[in-house]
């Protein structure tokens, strides 16, 4: 393994690196354990980011050495001149009036998916919640897993 593609062993979870030897330390352990996830979530916070950004640049190194070849440069000349051509016809085609109605139910379309989900995903919690289970059969008879997803994303100022 390179020198610069070194990861931090972790453990996979809290209670691989807490241990309660004491009886009365249930809250102690509690918050041990509790200390331990903040830990490990920053720690892999820190290493996701360390990697991405030897991604970036390693993606930018690539970038560049594709970019500077010259039998690249006169490929994607061409390609550049006949997605131009393809765009032309493509806004031709989409310029009349049956394909115009298509793009507008695709659209309305969407967003009843779209407004439809937001339901159907409030009304699944409700029914974790309520029948504390994950699972679902649905109108054809199949069984169908419902999920939790997190996500971690940039807090933005408000």
């Amino acid at each position: 393994m390179d020198e610069d593609t070194q990861t931090t062993t972790l453990p996979s979870s809290p209670s691989d690196s807490v241990s309660s030897s004491a009886p009365d330390a249930g809250t102690n352990a509690a918050v041990d354990a509790a200390t331990q996830i903040d830990f490990l979530i920053k720690q892999f916070i820190t290493e996701l980011d360390e990697i991405k950004e030897k991604l970036k640049e390693q993606r930018s190194m690539v970038k560049d050495a594709i970019i500077t070849n010259v039998e690249y440069k006169d490929a994607d000349d061409g390609v550049k001149a006949a997605n131009k051509r393809k765009k032309e016809i493509a806004n031709v085609i989409a310029d009349q009036a049956s394909v115009r109605q298509a793009q507008e139910q695709i659209r309305s379309l969407q967003e009843s998916a779209k407004t439809i989900e937001k339901k159907l995903s409030s009304y699944l919690k409700q029914y974790v919640d309520t029948f504390n289970t994950r699972t679902i059969e649905d109108a054809q008879g199949r069984l169908k897993e419902i999920v939790t997803l997190y996500k971690l994303v940039a807090k933005t100022s408000e």
